[in-house]
C-alpha cells in the first residue's frame, strides 16, 4: 500500500472522533476553570481589601487630628503590615519610614487623604469628598493591592486593582442671620412694629430689651405650636408645612420652656394687641429644620435650636405684611426733631429663605428700601427757616450658609464655619420717585433734594455711599462661642459709628439766593451746619431703631451659631 493510500484510508476513517475531540476540548476546559478559580480569588481579595478599607476609614475619621495614627493603629490590631501612603511618604504601621521601592514590593499601599464631605445629592458621587488638611472633616482611604493569580499568570500579566472607602462623622449645626446691636428707643420700634402688624403695639423699651435678650428653644416652641394647632404624631416637616396664625405663635413662644416672666408678659402684650387677626404665614418661611425635618417632634433630638424672641417677631411681621409697602409717622419725642415720616418698603422673601436653619440651608435678612424725612425743630424754625432731610437707605439680602463643622469626637464638642456676605447696601441724602418705592425690578435714582429753605436762599444737597461686598467671608465659631451663643459682626467696610453723620459731612451743597444758583456761601453754611450737626444722633436712632426692627444692618450683618452635633463616623458615599 502506497503512501498516498494510507493518507486517503486514515482521512476516511472516523474510529476515535470523540476521544481526539475530548482531548482538544479538555485544554479550554481545565483553562476555563483555571480562570474560574482566579476569578473567585480575585473577588474575594477585592471584598476583604474592601471591608479593611472601609472599616480603616470609619476609625480614621473617628480621629480626625490624627488620622494616619488611627490607621497605623487599626493595622497593629488587626495584624496587617500595609504600607501607608501620606504626603510626607511612605510609613509602615509601626511609623517606620519606608522607601517607594520597598513600598511596591510590599504588594499593597494605602493611600489616606483627609478633606471635605457634601451630603449633596446636586453632586456627583466622586465630587462630594474634596481633600482639604486644614479643615478635614472626612477621610478617604484607597488601596491598591497586586491581584493574587494562580493559573492566569500563563496567559496575562499580573495586575493590581484598587478599592476605597470614605468614612465622615454626621453632623448638624443650627444658627441665624440678623442684628441684635442697636441703642434701641421705644417709641420708634412701637411705630415700626405697629405699621407691620396693622395694629397699635405699646411696649416698653424694657419689654423690647427682654425680647432681645430672650433665645427661644425651638424645639420646646415646636412641640407647643404642634398642640395648638392640632398636630398629631407629626414630623418637624409637617409642621413646617403649616399656616400658623401670628397670635398663635406668639402663644406657643410665651409658653415655651425657659422664656423670662419678663419676657412672657411682653409676649403677651402684642397677642392681645393682634386680638383675633387671622392672617396666616407658612412657618417653613420663618424656621428651616432640614437637619431634624424627617424626625417625630416629641422625640429628643441632640442638636439645640435657638432665635432670640425679637428676631422671630420681626421677621414674622414681616412676612404676615399683605402690602409691602408701609407709611408710618414716628412720634417726635426726639430731641431736635419736629416732625418724621418713614417709607417702608420689603421685598418679597427668596424661596427657602429664612433667618433661622438647622442644617446647610441659606439664611438670609429682609431686602428693603428705607426712606426717611425728617424735618428739625428750634430756632432755625422761629426765623422762617425749614431744615428737611430725606434720608434712603436701599439694603440687599445679607446671607449666611453653613461653610464647614469640623467635629473632634462625638458629640457638640466641635467647631462650625459660616459663609456670610452682608450683600449690597446704599444709603443717601437726596429725593427718589416714591411712588416707585416698592418697585424692587427697578433701580431707583438719587437727585439733588431741597433741605434748606430760608425767606431769602434755598440750599440743595446730595450725598449717596454704596456699600458693597460680592464676596463672602468665613466666620467661625470654637466650641465656647457656641455654648455662650456668642453673636459675630461681618462689615463690608468700616462702618462709621454715625451713618448720619458722615452722610452730612460729604453732602454736595448748592444755594439759590434770590433766585441765582451760586456756590454756598459760608455765611449760609454756618448758619444751618450746626443744625446738621445736632440732626445726626436723633436721626441715627430713627435709622438704626427702624433697621433693627426687621434684623437688618447696613453694610453689616450679625450671625450666631446656637447649637452642633457631632455623630458617629459612617461610610459616605
Amino acid at each position: 500500500m502506497t503512501s498516498k493510500q494510507i493518507r486517503k484510508r486514515f482521512l476516511r476513517d472516523d474510529a476515535g472522533n470523540i476521544a481526539i475531540s475530548s482531548a482538544v476540548s479538555l485544554v479550554f476546559v481545565i483553562g476555563a476553570m483555571a480562570l474560574g478559580v482566579d476569578y473567585g480569588a480575585i473577588t474575594l481579595q477585592n471584598r476583604e481589601l474592601q471591608a479593611m478599607v472601609d472599616t480603616a476609614a470609619i476609625q480614621s475619621a473617628g480621629q480626625i487630628d490624627d488620622a494616619v495614627a488611627a490607621l497605623q493603629h487599626y493595622q497593629q490590631l488587626n495584624g496587617t503590615n500595609y504600607a501607608i501612603a501620606t504626603s510626607d511618604g511612605y510609613v509602615m504601621p509601626d511609623g517606620a519610614p519606608i522607601a517607594p521601592a520597598d513600598a511596591a514590593e510590599i504588594g499593597t499601599i494605602l493611600t489616606i487623604e483627609e478633606g471635605r464631605y457634601r451630603a449633596d445629592e446636586r453632586l456627583a458621587i466622586g465630587d462630594r469628598f474634596t481633600p482639604d488638611s486644614d479643615t478635614p472633616d472626612a477621610v478617604r482611604i484607597t488601596a491598591r493591592q497586586d491581584a493574587d493569580l494562580y493559573f492566569g499568570r500563563m496567559f496575562m500579566q499580573p495586575f493590581a486593582f484598587e478599592v476605597s472607602g470614605t468614612a465622615a462623622a454626621s453632623k448638624e449645626a443650627s444658627y441665624w442671620i440678623g442684628s441684635r446691636l442697636a441703642s434701641l428707643n421705644g417709641g420708634v420700634l412701637n411705630a415700626v412694629l405697629s405699621g407691620l402688624l396693622g395694629t397699635e403695639v405699646s411696649l416698653s423699651l424694657a419689654d423690647y430689651e427682654a425680647l432681645i435678650d430672650t433665645d427661644i428653644d425651638l424645639l420646646s416652641f415646636s412641640r407647643l405650636m404642634a398642640s395648638d394647632i392640632g398636630l398629631t404624631a407629626a414630623t418637624f416637616d409637617d409642621l413646617l408645612a403649616s399656616d400658623v396664625t401670628l397670635p398663635q405663635l406668639l402663644s406657643a413662644m410665651r409658653q415655651t420652656r425657659g422664656v423670662p416672666i419678663r419676657t412672657a408678659n411682653a409676649l403677651y402684650v402684642l397677642e392681645t394687641a393682634l386680638g383675633d387677626l387671622d392672617t396666616e404665614i407658612c412657618l417653613g418661611d420663618l424656621l428651616n429644620l432640614e437637619a431634624i425635618g424627617s424626625q417625630d417632634i416629641d422625640t429628643e433630638q441632640s442638636l439645640a435650636i435657638y432665635a432670640d424672641a425679637m428676631r422671630l417677631i420681626s421677621a414674622a411681621a414681616a412676612l404676615s405684611g399683605g402690602a409691602r409697602q408701609v407709611e408710618l409717622t414716628l412720634p417726635t419725642t426726639l430731641p431736635g426733631l419736629a416732625e418724621v415720616d418713614v417709607s417702608l418698603a420689603i421685598g418679597e422673601p427668596a424661596n427657602n429663605s429664612p433667618v433661622v436653619a438647622a442644617g446647610s440651608a441659606p439664611v438670609r435678612t429682609s431686602q428693603l428700601r428705607l426712606l426717611i424725612e425728617a424735618r428739625t425743630s428750634g430756632v432755625l424754625s422761629v426765623l422762617g427757616t425749614s431744615l428737611h432731610v430725606p434720608i434712603y437707605v436701599e439694603a440687599a439680602q445679607a446671607k449666611a450658609q453653613l461653610a464647614a463643622i469640623r467635629c473632634a469626637g462625638v458629640g457638640d464638642n466641635a467647631h462650625v464655619d459660616l459663609s456670610v456676605t452682608p450683600g449690597l447696601a446704599e444709603i443717601a441724602i437726596g429725593s427718589i420717585d416714591r411712588s416707585k418705592l416698592d418697585d424692587f425690578t427697578a433701580p431707583l435714582v438719587v437727585s439733588k433734594a431741597e433741605i434748606v429753605t430760608t425767606p431769602v436762599a434755598r440750599i440743595n444737597a446730595i450725598a449717596d455711599v454704596e456699600i458693597a461686598n460680592t464676596h463672602s467671608t468665613k466666620v467661625s465659631f470654637s466650641p465656647a462661642d457656641i455654648r455662650d451663643r456668642r453673636i459675630k459682626t461681618v462689615s463690608t467696610s468700616t462702618i462709621a459709628s454715625s451713618l448720619t453723620g458722615s452722610l452730612l459731612s460729604s453732602l454736595d451743597l448748592e444755594a439759590d439766593v434770590l433766585g441765582i444758583s451760586v456756590m454756598t456761601p459760608q455765611a449760609l453754611l454756618a448758619l444751618v451746619g450746626g443744625k446738621l450737626d445736632s440732626a445726626a444722633a436723633p436721626l441715627d436712632v430713627v435709622l438704626y431703631n427702624t433697621l433693627l426692627t426687621l434684623g437688618v444692618r447696613v453694610g453689616a450683618a450679625d450671625v450666631s451659631v446656637t447649637g452642633v452635633h457631632c455623630g458617629a463616623p459612617t461610610l459616605v458615599q
